[in-house]
């Protein structure tokens, strides 16, 4: 399989489902079209033997100046984009805190850590592990966990198990966003390797070269990203 033909076949029917998915796979298309195109430049130079090999070099640093940098650097911003979209998505749903001006309720969860407390570690971690209360949950989430000795994925269980009852299917949408998000940055990686290998830069003078060559196209072309992406996993 072709390496263009092996990111297609990551991107699954479950993406297309999500309303939000459309630029993400733009995106995904967009670098592997980048790829191609440096991909296609060189043959094309490699077979003028009218250029020398410093013309050749001169002509594809040119050809990448006018023609790749603005899309190395939109897909440099679309990964940063849906990273920060996730992010601040994941941040937005997790459980709030208790509400502290609500008496009764800290009297109450104040006596299920007691509860707790008084359970062997095995049994407090197989009765979380089963909690569907809320008030429970919310009693073991607002201490630090070295106060009840709750393993992390004790704790995280309790937290999926509030993201879920608040926001249904969340989780699963930030799963796929992920999985998206990793897709993107892999053809973004692979497509620029292709591009820095073809101007034959180290890593800092190719970033450079990507920034200066874009020049005041940049803040438009990061505005542009912001504006596109702008949506992507709020649904989640």
């Amino acid at each position: 399989m072709l390496p263009r033909q092996n990111f297609e076949s990551r991107w699954t029917e479950n993406f297309d489902k999500l309303s939000w998915s459309a630029p993400a796979k733009f995106q995904m298309n967009r670098h592997l079209d980048m790829d191609d195109r440096v991909r296609a430049k060189r043959a094309e130079l490699a077979g003028n033997p009218e250029i020398s090999p410093v013309g050749r070099q001169n002509a594809i640093r040119k050809f990448i100046a006018d023609e790749i940098a603005p899309d190395v650097r939109r897909g440099r911003k679309a990964v940063e984009a849906m990273s920060a979209k996730i992010a601040a998505r994941r941040a937005r749903i997790q459980p709030p805190p208790p509400d502290k001006n609500d008496a009764a309720g800290a009297i109450l969860r104040s006596e299920y850590r007691q509860m707790l407390r008084q359970m062997s570690n095995g049994e407090r971690v197989a009765f979380l592990m089963q909690n569907d209360d809320p008030v429970m949950a919310a009693a073991a989430l607002e201490v630090p966990p070295r106060v009840l000795n709750l393993p992390n994925e004790v704790r995280q269980h309790l937290i999926n198990t509030e993201i879920e009852r608040s926001h249904p299917g969340a989780l699963a949408a930030l799963d796929d966003a992920e999985e998206m998000a990793t897709l993107v940055k892999s053809t973004f990686d692979y497509a620029v390797n292709t591009t820095r290998n073809a101007v034959d830069m180290p890593e800092h003078a190719f970033t450079n070269f990507i920034d200066g060559s874009t020049g005041n196209k940049a803040a438009a072309i990061d505005q542009n990203v912001t504006s596109v992406f702008s949506s992507f996993a709020d649904a989640a």
